[in-house]
């Protein structure tokens, strides 16, 4: 057949880098001027309460959307 002699290969993938976020809190602004007065010191706080609880800290998005947006 003759995809025969292709099936007992193996697929080779490249090594690829983790995507990894710059930083693991992330905020982002839909439509709406807002600024946070310290993202770095929100940052840091937010790593230092799980840190202090002994949770793991991957990463978290903050989301910030107009409030009279309607569900669409």
């Amino acid at each position: 057949m003759y995809l025969d002699k292709y099936l007992h290969k193996k697929m080779q993938f490249p090594d690829l880098p983790a995507d990894e976020p710059e930083s693991p809190v992330s905020f982002h602004f839909e439509d709406v001027t807002f600024d946070l007065p310290d993202e770095q010191m929100l940052t840091d706080w937010l790593l230092n309460v799980a840190d202090s609880e002994g949770k793991a800290f991957v990463e978290v998005n903050y989301i910030f959307v107009p409030t009279n947006v309607s569900a669409r």
